[in-house]
């Protein structure tokens, strides 16, 4: 329908014994997240024939729209429930420990971060010299930042009830090491993922660090799990069981072995970010 359309909408609740009839002035499928917003009449009066004990927006949601009669108006089927689906600005994370100059950009400002401060979807993380931070997510996501490294959280939905959502980040520089929270052991590859400069680290129940050893090579040292690493440009998806250190280049990714011994020495770098999360796990 038009955009300022006015239609009457019958709810039809899975609950009660009636319908109420209401007029809605504009529903909206959000462009970031699953489900319905919602406007009210312009100007705040109620439109003629509306019921005041008329659905809230969250029992819209959850009910379904039934008939619907009137200008540009349409029958539609039943609309899903959704649950604790954040919208830009919500806070997804945790900074548990924070050391040296950290910085997060939240809606274009930039302040220092301190451990205890909250992250939201399309916040950046930022680490300078000497300096590090451990994150963790509403899904137990784990991350830990070594020094000069900075990562963009570009969508996080998280459904603790039944442990499904999605996440993407995209990596922007420096070492950082991941472990996965409860979302990635779905093992819908597709739904968690770091994005590179040569592509994506799709992420399935997963331990790594990701390093860059030279301005033109992504590795990542895979200790725990799988990856799919789908590259920008080169070879179609392939599959990386641990433990394995994956060279990412404009090429397309290669295997070479890697031992936990190897792994525990490149987590060494770390430890001036947060030694303490280390050691808890």
């Amino acid at each position: 329908m038009a955009r300022d359309n006015t239609m009457e909408v019958r709810i039809l609740p899975h609950a009660g014994p009636i319908a109420v009839r209401t007029v809605i002035p504009r529903l909206v499928y959000a462009s970031y997240v699953p489900g319905l917003s919602f406007e009210p009449a312009r100007g705040g009066a109620a439109a003629q024939g509306s019921n005041q004990n008329a659905p809230t927006p969250r029992n819209l949601i959850e009910g379904s729209i039934g008939c619907a009669v009137g200008q540009g108006a349409q029958c539609l089927g039943p609309v899903p429930a959704v649950a604790n689906t954040p919208a830009v600005g919500t806070s997804v994370a945790k900074a548990s420990q924070v050391h040296g100059n950290v910085t997060l950009t939240h809606n274009g400002v930039t302040k220092p971060l301190s451990a205890g401060d909250s992250i939201s979807m399309g916040d950046t993380i930022a680490s300078g010299a000497n300096s590090g931070a451990f994150v963790q997510f509403a899904d137990n996501t784990q991350l830990t930042f070594s020094e000069n490294a900075r990562l963009k959280v570009d969508d996080f939905v998280y459904d603790p009830n039944s442990n499904e959502g999605k996440a993407s980040y995209s990596w922007l520089t420096g070492t950082f090491e991941y472990v996965s929270g409860l979302m990635a052991k779905h093992e819908n590859p597709d739904n968690v993922g770091v994005q590179t400069g040569y592509g994506c680290i799709c992420i399935r129940g997963t331990e790594f660090i990701a390093r860059h050893p030279s301005a033109l090579q992504t590795e990542i040292d895979l200790i725990h799990g799988t990856v799919d690493i789908v590259p920008k440009q080169g070879p179609g998806t392939k599959s990386f069981d641990a433990p394995v250190a994956i060279m990412l280049d404009r090429w397309g990714p290669k295997a070479a072995p890697l031992t936990q011994s190897q792994y525990n020495a490149i987590k060494v770098t770390l430890s001036s970010a947060t030694a303490s999360p280390s050691a808890r796990r």
